[in-house]
């Protein structure tokens, strides 16, 4: 899923092939892709999908096809739509069938070889790593139970194959830029330089430090939040992703941040809401939560499957919902302005 461009899509897939004779379990669809408008969409949809079934015809790895309908971006889809988008899929790759031939792969093969020397040599390192720290990593639960516990994230910082590059994401410069991320990091660098210069000098004397974390496993748009943060030199305590309500309270006590900052993805936003606050008030804390996202929950009382908006109950239950990215910033240009102003008032 994080490789959206069609050639990179591609490679990964070749890559796969080098990498491993055993059946995969699926392709994740490219909804990285999707937006509001629903024709685009199907644009998306049509290329990956004819971009998968290509290669997984040419060089099988025994991974399932996932096409997602066009409404992804907005809530979870129903029913009808799961349906409609595999006969659209199906379609689509009977109809591209008569042209598996005219495509020419092998200019593909650089990229994919490049991402499993990188993808080895990860691995070797991190068996090594693992093993100089008293890690048997002959045995299997040993192994995935320590792999499990240092987390992706710091096992990327720590053993990534790609150059140590302060600033980037994980502290490296990747092997092959995920197109995904990629979005993610160019948009949080946008938003942190379009802010007004006398915002962001504020931001910045005025030393403010959040937690960021995720109320579920989608991390593209904490990517986003994180990077807009570091040029911003806002300080982060990493919350992590999905993590539970008490943990997150529990960091939070420990950590002397200003802020929590928290983005959501389908129906878990206002339930989270409710329970961290609960649970910071058990610790006699009180700061302000951001939170974005898709902001939406099915009615217990709906006899659909779709959800609706519960902003304004997210709102009364002591966050503050932020649509877009800015809506955040204002805020903390206004909390970095009063620090500054209760600061030169200590020191007149």
């Amino acid at each position: 899923n994080t490789f959206a461009k069609p050639y990179k899509r591609l490679a990964f897939q070749r890559a796969c092939a080098r990498a491993t004779d055993t059946p995969g379990t699926l392709l994740a669809g490219a909804t990285t892709m999707y937006g509001a408008d629903h024709m685009r969409n199907y644009a998306a949809l049509a290329n990956y999908i004819r971009i998968d079934a290509l290669a997984q015809k040419d060089q099988p790895t025994g991974h399932g096809i996932q096409p997602i309908p066009v409404t992804e971006a907005e809530r979870i889809p129903d029913i009808d739509e799961i349906i409609e988008v595999h006969l659209f899929a199906n379609r689509v790759i009977e109809l591209d069938e008569p042209l598996e031939g005219m495509h020419d792969l092998s200019e593909f093969d650089e990229i994919a070889e490049r991402v499993v020397e990188g993808g080895y040599r990860f691995k070797d390192d991190v068996l090594k790593g693992l093993g100089e720290a008293g890690i048997d990593v002959t045995d299997p639960f040993e192994l995935m139970l320590a792999i499990r516990r240092v987390g992706p994230k710091r096992l990327e910082e720590l053993f990534g194959p790609g150059a140590e590059t302060p600033g980037r994401l994980r502290g490296r410069t990747p092997v092959e830029r995920s197109t995904s991320i990629e979005e993610m990091e160019d948009s949080g660098e946008g938003f942190a330089a379009a802010l007004a210069p006398e915002a962001r000098k504020a931001i910045r004397l005025a030393g403010l430090r959040g937690c960021l974390a995720t109320t579920d496993v989608h991390e593209y748009a904490k990517i986003m939040l994180g990077t807009i943060f570091d040029r911003l030199e806002i300080g982060v305590l990493d919350g992590g992703l999905s993590t539970d309500f008490g943990d997150l309270a529990e960091q939070v006590a420990e950590g002397e941040v200003e802020f929590i900052a928290l983005t959501s993805y389908n129906g878990v936003a206002l339930e989270y809401i409710r329970d961290l606050r609960a649970e910071l008030a058990r610790r006699d804390i009180d700061v302000p939560i951001f939170i974005g996202g898709k902001l939406n929950r099915i009615p217990d009382s709906s006899n659909t499957s779709l959800p609706v908006d519960v902003g304004p109950e997210i709102t009364k239950a002591g966050a503050i919902v932020c649509r877009h990215p800015n809506e955040m910033l204002d805020r903390l240009t206004e909390m970095a302005e009063e620090r500054l102003s209760r600061t030169l008032e200590r020191t007149a």
